[in-house]
């Protein structure tokens, strides 16, 4: 149960909860209307990637603040693994005292010995890498007291969010973008005055979170895969949906409406109201019997929706379109959002933002020759020759994403280019290209405008490694293709899952340290290029 789904009683008491309704292609966004700073039209996307892009994420967040960066940066959309990091970072509220303890110090390659890359804070965002997720695991789908639906949402919470403060099973909490908005959603409901909310870290700047999921109808796990329909569906700290009204079919023929606005966080999974907004933009619904937490955002951007082991433990929650011709009522499953869009690029280009740097953190390197055309979509990921995730933004369909196109399939080589070039230079692949946005009606994305896009792909940099101490060079030669042995194996291609004997997405603290110094040093040696997107120019 995701949040407040099926499952508890109707309360008589009743919630006030603001919606923003977009019935057509002129979208309303929470953040637009908050009375928060004005936000540059800029952001950054963490992929996916489990605990190695937890990992990747921290380092690049670490870069970002070191270089003054961040306070340029308007929106962090996120996914799965990169969700595990952007999510305490955004709000932690234990476990570091600031950002320098949270992130961590910026070393230069010829500082880290393989001594040192042992030591591993337990404040840093990047520690829960190496915690034992598979003990939460097997400790929520062994409480025969809690929901199936909440298994994969205990163990998240459990492993990423606790450090920081941010989950007890025990007092869960709500969640919004601050004190102001906390206190505006008790003032129009006075039954909530003593109710704990999550507020975005105060004393240091953060961009708008967008927590990017997938709705998945009909639900999991009753129905057959080849009838499952997914859609991208958005986690914010103002708003909980997605602006885009869609209909979803099955091949026998079912169809459901859903989509169309936001829904404050903390009226998420509540029954569908009676009646539409009121002139404060306020529904009536029955009140939440319980918070609807950051651990429930979280997991559902990770929780896995393909694997049948799985499936069972997907969160699931009530969800009614906000636009007339839906089904109220309807419980839904929500699953990681790389089922749908693996970098939370659309969601920003519905926003219209105008510069955008996208870490991209998979597994997969970039080949000497790229041809995503002779792929079939059965065929591996690794056929392509680049991460699978972009060819679809060019045009090309996957079985996964058949209808992501926002960019011209023309622009594409050049993409792959700028990217090969980089990788030739040796100082991280960092490509920098600016592409026309495509009118795309499934996602909701009008089109019509350029957006500048700085890709920074997981690689390897020789110009970083050749300033390593001689045994961590070797170490990283020993662990590569095809008789990776070594501490540092696949590096820093790391497996989403079972990369070290025993463990199901556990890394080491050396594994951990090696892959946060990498993706530091990347965004602190192309600060300037990364400035020039990001400040649009400006010095």
């Amino acid at each position: 149960m995701l949040g407040v789904g099926a499952g508890p009683a109707r309360t008589e008491e009743t919630a006030a909860a603001r919606v923003w309704v977009s019935d057509g292609p002129r979208y309303r966004f929470p953040e637009h209307d908050s009375a928060s700073a004005r936000r540059p039209s800029t952001g950054v996307c963490f992929s996916g990637g489990g605990t190695r892009s937890l990992v990747a994420t921290a380092g690049q967040l670490r870069g970002l603040t070191a270089t003054g960066l961040m306070a340029d940066v308007g929106y962090v959309a996120c996914v799965s693994g990169g969700a595990w990091a952007a999510v305490p970072y955004t709000y932690h509220a234990a476990g570091a005292r600031d950002d320098a303890e949270l992130l961590g110090p910026v070393l230069p390659p010829e500082r880290l010995r393989l001594p040192a890359l042992a030591a591993l804070p337990e404040g840093r965002l990047d520690h829960p890498a190496t915690a034992g997720f598979e003990r939460h695991l097997a400790a929520a789908i062994g409480d025969a007291d809690l929901p199936r639906d909440q298994v994969w949402t205990r163990a998240v919470g459990a492993t990423y969010l606790a450090p920081f403060g941010l989950f007890d099973p025990r007092a869960p909490a709500w969640f919004t973008s601050d004190a102001p908005a906390a206190a505006a959603i008790r003032a129009a409901n006075p039954h909530l005055a003593a109710t704990p909310f999550h507020a975005v870290r105060g004393g240091a700047w953060r961009p708008h979170l967008v927590i990017n999921s997938c709705l998945v109808w009909p639900r999991l796990p009753a129905e057959p895969a080849d009838e499952r329909q997914r859609i991208g569906f958005e986690f914010t700290p103002l708003g909980v949906g997605t602006p885009c009204r869609s209909t979803l079919r099955t091949p026998s023929g079912a169809s459901c409406t859903v989509g169309g606005g936001f829904l404050e966080p903390f009226a998420f999974g509540c029954p569908a109201p009676a009646g539409g907004p009121d002139a404060n933009g306020r529904v009536r619904v029955a009140a939440p019997p319980r918070p609807f937490t950051l651990a429930d955002a979280t997991a559902a951007t990770s929780a896995s929706s393909t694997r049948a082991a799985a499936v069972a433990f997907v969160p699931r929650a009530r969800h009614w379109p906000l636009v007339a011709g839906g089904e109220p009522e309807s419980e839904h499953s929500f699953a990681d959002g790389g089922d749908v869009e693996n970098f939370g690029l659309i969601a920003l280009l519905r926003r219209r933002v105008e510069r955008v740097v996208v870490f991209v953190n998979t597994l997969h390197p970039i080949a000497d020759e790229v041809r995503p055309e002779s792929a079939p979509a059965a065929a591996a990921p690794e056929a392509a020759g680049i991460d699978p995730y972009i060819p679809p933004l060019f045009g090309y369909r996957t079985r996964k994403c058949p209808h992501n196109q926002v960019f011209a399939r023309a622009a594409f080589g050049g993409v792959v280019e700028a990217l090969r070039d980089a990788r030739r230079r040796g100082r991280g692949v960092v490509a920098t290209t600016r592409l026309t946005v495509e009118p795309n009606a499934w996602w909701g994305v009008a089109g019509g405008w350029e957006v500048e896009v700085c890709w920074v792909y997981n690689e390897r940099a020789p110009a970083w490694e050749a300033r390593l101490d001689a045994d961590v060079r070797r170490a990283i030669e020993a662990g590569q293709p095809p008789d990776a042995s070594g501490p540092f194996a696949r590096f820093p291609f790391y497996r989403t899952e079972g990369q070290n004997p025993g463990c199901l997405v556990r890394l080491t603290a050396p594994q951990v340290n090696l892959l946060a110094e990498l993706s530091c040093w990347v965004v602190m040696e192309h600060a300037a290029e990364l400035g020039e997107v990001l400040r649009g120019g400006r010095a």
